[in-house]
């Protein structure tokens, strides 16, 4: 699924304390994922961050 990443995202994510990379995901492991999901998209951006939020179907939080 893919958001915008809006104000109104950010005030929710704030809000909300909302967490979707990878890195907060209890299948993340090393860098690459449990179940062997390409996930590059969906890892924390280091430096600015995407116009676009792409969310995993599988992302179980830690």
């Amino acid at each position: 699924m893919r958001l915008p990443r809006t104000p109104d995202f950010e005030r929710e994510v704030g809000r909300f304390s909302l967490q979707f990379f990878c890195e907060e995901c209890a299948y993340f492991r090393h860098s690459t994922c449990a179940h062997e999901w390409p996930n590059r998209e969906h890892q924390r951006p280091e430096h600015e961050p995407a116009e676009v939020v792409v969310f995993c179907k599988e992302f179980e939080l830690r």
